[in-house]
């Protein structure tokens, strides 16, 4: 799911991060500045000792260091910068704050440059401006990922200036991406109170939006009462609005954000993140009608993980294909993959042949165990612009577009029985290696991949899950890849480890088929299981991805499918509980076991 939108700028022109002149700046500031400096004179020797000698006051002989570097490109813009230092030194702030802007017009991606620019118009007398300049640092800052940096920026603003829309917008965004959701939603919608000041729509849009937020504790009391007049430049509010209703869903607001997001919408109809996070509200509903629709809207998204490709034919978007190849090409994550594998299916029955493109780690499954008739499966390239066949193809079509341009109802799911089956010799082989195995079996992933954007809500530790181990007639196997895996060595717990054995996903599902139970978090194993048809019981967060839609203990799409939801952000305990319980029904326990510790 998307995280929040970009910051609001001062200017016309995204900037970059700042450092201040020594005497204003703090000391991370301050060995930032330095690290920098010291960089470009490990490379530039001349520079080096042009720095040396400004370091011990010799202004003079270091101004004209500068200017003779000046003509050399790859360090103009610092050198522009390093001259404007000269000059505030030397009193004039004016001439100094006219050189910071020549460095940032070369060079806007140097944090030090807006920092001292600041200064320099502060000390003109022009606060305001120099407002501007901590704006666009803290832009950049952001820009380059360093929310955590420009977090104080932003309060450091906002104790000068209590009504600067961006420096909340900002704000909020940059603790939206930390993970801090529950002080970014009073920062962004702060900010959007400033702007009803100027748009009599939005104002009487947060009336009826603010109340039941402030009923619930998610903003205090006195949001909707500004400190004054918005101040500096109050732009983009449907950036905003976007990230309070992605702030909001995670907060369990579902209602609220749907709300936000439509009149992000609505205010700019054009914009992408509005779009795709309405799409994900509304399918998390089961409006699988107008959901689909808006979830077209990722390819717009400059941020959205997967590239469009660009292949030379069509995209399908319903034409007939009677006689006609198509390419479905996979997109996204591993489970997505799995999960709407059975379109491509349902598209073989119009269609003379169709391919299904998928990565490396998925082609032997999917060639051995779903593919036949029409359907073929194909391995994707490196490059993303050729697809691996000989064959002629007249269309291409995004996997998990497949449900809009077939018009996808819930009440269609799901959308078949058990699709995937191993080899029947590599089913033989994991029924060996289980022979021994008396009692249940039950496989075991935790944790999905770190790089995925909701992982830190998703994954658990290994170790929450030692209660479960005290139960007595069951085999833990351990379905777990990746980092987490080292967690098995950790914790000392009766797991058998089959990640030595697992070389793609057909070597994993030929294991689950010797199982009789699945338990997992939100990702891949899960999806896999299911798609195999075993029981699989998905162990999900408060705020859960939209495919599991809301409230429900049971999935559509997969029959075989057990969900096992927090009841509150965080609260993993109350999960586990309940899975002791089904565990405990499952399997009747005469005794339990006394774990090593």
């Amino acid at each position: 799911m998307a995280k929040a939108t970009a910051p609001t700028r001062s200017q016309g022109q995204a900037r970059a991060p700042t450092q201040a002149q020594p005497s204003a700046q703090p000391q991370a500031a301050a060995q930032a500045q330095g690290s920098f400096l010291d960089l470009v004179a490990a490379t530039v020797p001349l520079f080096a000792a042009a720095l040396e000698a400004h370091r011990q006051g010799q202004l003079s002989r270091a101004r004209s260091a500068y200017l003779e570097l000046m003509d050399q490109p790859n360090v103009t813009a610092v050198c522009l910068h390093q001259l404007g230092v000269v000059a505030g030194q030397q009193g004039d702030h004016k001439r100094a704050a006219e050189l910071f802007q020549r460095a940032i017009r070369i060079d806007p991606g140097q944090p030090m440059f807006y920092q001292n620019l600041s200064v320099s118009l502060e000390r003109m007398g022009n606060k305001p401006a120099a407002l501007d300049a901590l704006i666009d640092l803290g832009c950049a800052l952001q820009k380059s990922e360093m929310h955590d940096q420009a977090i104080p920026v932003y309060r450091r603003i906002l104790e000068a200036d209590p009504c600067r829309y961006a420096a909340y917008v900002n704000m909020g965004t940059g603790l939206a991406w930390l993970g801090d959701t529950q002080n970014a939603v009073p920062a962004l919608l702060r900010g959007a109170v400033l702007y009803g000041e100027v748009k009599p729509e939005l104002k009487l849009f947060l009336a009826r939006l603010l109340p039941n937020l402030i009923a619930g504790g998610a903003v205090p009391p006195d949001i909707a009462t500004p400190p004054g007049p918005p101040t500096g430049r109050v732009e983009m509010i449907e950036h905003a609005l976007a990230s309070v209703g992605k702030a909001l869903t995670e907060l369990g607001y579902h209602e609220e954000a749907v709300k936000c997001y439509r009149m992000a919408v609505e205010t700019e109809p054009g914009l992408p993140l509005a779009h795709w996070n309405l799409s994900l509200a509304l399918l998390s509903e089961g409006d699988f009608a107008n959901g689909w629709r808006e979830y077209e809207w990722r390819w717009r998204w400059d941020k959205f993980p997967d590239p469009h490709r660009r292949l030379p034919v069509p995209e399908w978007r319903g034409e007939p294909l009677a006689g006609k190849t198509i390419v479905v090409y996979a997109e996204q994550g591993y489970g997505d993959t799995i999960q709407f594998a059975p379109l491509a299916r349902r598209l073989a029955e119009q269609a003379g042949e169709v391919l299904l493109e998928v990565t490396t780690p998925q082609v032997r499954l999917f060639k051995e165990g779903f593919a036949g008739g029409n359907l073929h499966v194909v391995e994707r390239t490196r490059n993303a612009d050729i697809i691996a066949t000989p064959k002629p193809y007249h269309y291409v079509v995004p996997l998990m577009s497949l449900p809009a341009r077939l018009s996808l109802s819930l009440g269609e799911l799901p959308l078949c029985g058990p699709y995937i089956a191993p080899q029947v010799a590599a089913h033989a082989a994991w029924a060996k290696r289980f022979a021994a195995a008396k009692g249940e079996r039950i496989g075991l992933a935790w944790a999905g991949r770190p790089t995925h954007a909701e992982d830190r809500k998703r994954s658990l530790r290994l170790e929450r899950l030692r209660a479960l181990f005290l139960l007595e007639g069951i085999n833990w196997y351990s379905l777990q890849v990746g980092p987490a895996s080292a967690q098995i060595a950790e914790t000392n717990l009766p797991l058998v480890d089959l990640a030595p054995h697992f070389k793609d996903f057909a070597d994993t599902a030929a294991a689950i088929s010797e199982l009789d139970l699945v338990i997992a978090v939100d990702t891949a194993v899960a999806h896999l299981g299911a798609a195999l048809g075993k029981t699989v019981w998905v162990l999900l967060p408060a705020v859960a991805d939209w495919r599991w839609l809301q409230g429900r203990s049971d999935s559509p799409w997969y029959p075989s499918m057990r969900l096992f939801r927090q009841p509150t952000i965080g609260d993993w305990d109350s999960v586990l509980a309940d899975v002791l319980r089904a565990l405990t029904e499952r399997v009747p326990q005469r005794s339990q076991k006394t774990l090593p510790t």
